[in-house]
């Protein structure tokens, strides 16, 4: 779970980063669509319901 207090975009880097993910999908604008998308307001709004918003997405 992300608990940092760092930016969602820079936590979301770090994770791609530990998993090995393709610097091009590391820096992708996905994140941000998805986030505006999402009409985020916190970290908390964003991660509940998200398979479901993911899939919407």
């Amino acid at each position: 779970m992300i608990t940092d207090k760092k930016p969602i975009i820079q936590q979301m880097r770090e994770i791609m980063q530990r998993m090995h993910y393709a610097y091009k999908t590391e820096n992708s604008d996905w994140v941000k669509r998805f986030i505006k998308f999402s009409q985020m307001r916190s970290k908390d709004e964003l991660l509940e319901g998200a398979e479901g918003k993911v899939g919407v997405f």
